[in-house]
C-alpha cells in the first residue's frame, strides 16, 4: 500500500520556489498518470518537493488539484478507501474539479472511486503558531479536516513547511503553548511540595516509632510513619505524572 499522507517535514529550503513552478509540477505529474507506477511515483514526489518549498498561499483550484493527485496515489496503491477521500476533499476544495476521461475513461474502475460519495466529518482545532500564518487548503485557518486530507501550509517569510497530510500526521511547525501546560505545571509544583512535607511528617514519626516513650507512642508514630510515607510515595508519582503531563501537552 502507497501511504504517504504526511510529506516529512521540510529541512530547509535553500531556494523558495513559485507557484508557477508547482504548477508545472503538478501538470507534469498529472500527465505521468497512466504510464508506469514508478513514473508517476517520481513526478508525484518531485511536487511534493515543491510544495514543501512553496511560500505563497496556494488557489484552491491548484490544492484539489493536488488533492486529486494524492487520490491517483490511493488507488494506485490499491487503497480506495484513502483514494475516495482525497477525491471527496479535492471536490470540497474546487466544486468545479473533475477527474479528466484521460485519467480515467468511462468502465476504468477508477472512475467509480472518484463517483463515490464519503462523509469526511467535522474540522478539529488546529494549534495556533508562535509565528507565520497557518493555510489549510489555501486559505488561512484555525481548524483542519478531522478524516480527510488537505494540504497544509506553515508559511512564515522564507521559511516553510507544505505538505499533503492529515489531522493525525501534521508537520512540525513552531506551536503556541497550549493553555493547560501552565497549570499542569503549577499542579506538579503543589504535589511535589505536599510530597516533600508527607516525608519530612513520616521522617518525624519514624524517628519517635524508634525511640518509643511507651506502647501508645509506639503504635501512634508506626502508624503515622506508614501514612505519611505512603502519602509521600503517592503524592511524588502524582507529581511526576502531572510534570510529565504537562510536557506533553506543551509540545502537542
Amino acid at each position: 500500500m502507497i501511504l504517504v499522507l504526511a510529506a516529512a517535514a521540510l529541512a530547509e529550503c535553500t531556494v523558495p520556489r513559485t507557484l508557477a513552478e508547482l504548477d508545472t509540477s503538478v501538470g507534469e505529474a498529472e500527465s505521468s498518470w497512466g504510464q508506469s507506477p514508478e513514473y508517476f511515483a517520481e513526478a508525484f514526489g518531485g511536487t511534493r518537493a515543491v510544495l514543501g518549498c512553496v511560500n505563497q498561499p496556494l488557489p484552491s483550484t491548484t490544492a484539489a488539484r493536488l488533492l486529486r493527485l494524492r487520490g491517483l496515489e490511493a488507488f494506485l496503491g490499491r487503497d480506495t478507501p484513502s483514494a475516495a477521500l482525497a477525491f471527496e476533499a479535492a471536490r470540497a476544495v474546487d466544486p468545479a474539479i473533475t477527474l479528466p476521461e484521460s485519467m480515467a475513461p468511462v468502465g476504468n474502475p477508477l472512475r467509480a472511486v472518484w463517483d463515490t460519495h464519503v462523509e469526511t466529518g467535522p474540522a478539529t482545532p488546529l494549534r495556533e503558531a508562535r509565528r507565520g500564518q497557518l493555510y489549510v487548503d489555501g486559505a488561512p485557518s484555525k481548524s483542519v479536516p478531522a478524516e480527510r486530507p488537505f494540504v497544509f501550509q506553515w508559511i512564515d517569510g522564507v521559511r516553510v513547511e507544505g505538505a499533503i497530510t492529515t489531522a493525525e500526521a501534521l508537520p512540525s511547525y513552531p506551536r503556541q503553548t497550549h493553555p493547560a501546560a501552565a497549570p499542569l505545571m503549577v499542579a506538579s509544583g503543589v504535589v511535589a511540595a505536599a510530597a516533600v512535607a508527607s516525608y519530612g511528617i513520616a521522617w518525624a514519626a519514624r524517628d519517635e516509632w524508634e525511640h518509643p516513650d511507651g506502647a501508645e507512642s509506639f503504635e501512634s508514630a508506626y502508624a503515622r510513619t506508614n501514612t505519611f510515607s505512603i502519602a509521600a510515595a503517592g503524592a511524588g508519582i502524582g507529581a511526576l505524572g502531572l510534570l510529565g503531563t504537562s510536557l506533553v501537552v506543551a509540545r502537542w
